[in-house]
């Protein structure tokens, strides 16, 4: 067994993963929803000269994993702010997407009414863009 450490682009901490090899951790990744495509580094760890490893059952639960996976997403997940009254923005370029209604969006430099927006760099934040752009 070889203890690997994997950071991604879908956590602020690494995965620690114990498999059998490079492509056994990176499998686990993928078994969890983590794609080559998200995955920043892998490194080896010191290796373990042992095949008596014990792991606390919380820690392989797949479920406890997503889920806690799935929290630290939706805090960085852009989000749909409230603009109950008043105005805000003003800036040299449309920054807000901002919806009206259902199915009804536009964007513009300022918000104002009753509406819901997104400043539109958070979407930067979503999954599918390569990191170094």
């Amino acid at each position: 067994m070889q203890a690997f450490t994997i950071k991604t682009n879908k956590s602020d901490y690494p995965f620690l993963v114990i498999a059998d090899g490079f492509k056994s951790a990176v499998e686990v990744l993928h078994q969890q929803g983590i794609y080559d495509t998200n995955i920043i580094s892998v490194q080896q760890m010191e290796a373990v000269k042992s095949d008596h490893i014990l792991i606390e059952e919380w820690l392989t639960d797949r479920e406890v994993l997503r889920e806690e996976v799935s929290r630290e997403l939706q805090e960085a997940m852009p989000k749909w702010m409230p603009e109950p009254a008043g105005a805000a923005g003003g800036a040299d370029r449309d920054i807000y997407l901002i919806r009206t209604s259902k199915g009804n969006y536009f964007t513009s430099k300022c918000i104002g009414g009753n509406n819901h927006y997104l400043v539109l760099d958070t979407l930067e934040q979503l999954p599918g863009l390569p990191k170094e752009d």
